[in-house]
């Protein structure tokens, strides 16, 4: 029993270094970082206010990068339908925009059709401001 138990353990350990190595090889070098233009949308909710949002992407490749280019305009809209449906109150905690951060990336790799490959890594706020009216 003790044996099974340690095999299967040793099959998985294996596993995950195998899955460690070949996310090493993708990200070898400094990061790839994409910014994308400012957006300034209206937000949602009855107290209204607008939004502006300075961001990046972390890229996992040069290829990446490349397509992330050319599926911008389909990015930018996608992500002012996302920025433009979210509140005040929802953004203005930091757990808001740690949330927002995860729908950004995901809503990201939907629009460039990248099915199961995952072409950004992260998204990461380089400048964050809630005008309220």
């Amino acid at each position: 029993m003790f044996t099974s138990v340690n095999h299967a353990g040793g099959n998985a350990a294996g596993g995950e270094a195998a899955h460690e190595a070949a996310t090493k090889k993708k990200k070898d070098g400094p990061p790839i970082f994409e910014k994308l233009d400012t957006f300034v949308v209206n937000l949602a909710g009855e107290s209204g206010g607008l939004l502006q949002v300075d961001m990046q992407a972390e890229l996992g490749s040069e290829e990446a990068k490349k397509k992330f280019e050319d599926y911008m305009p389909k990015v930018r809209s996608a992500l002012i339908l996302l920025l433009s449906s979210k509140t005040a109150e929802e953004l203005a905690t930091p757990d808001g925009k740690v949330k927002l951060k995860a729908q950004v990336k995901k809503i990201i790799n939907e629009s460039m059709d990248a099915g199961t490959e995952e072409p950004v890594d992260s998204v990461v706020f380089t400048s964050f401001i809630i005008q309220n009216q």
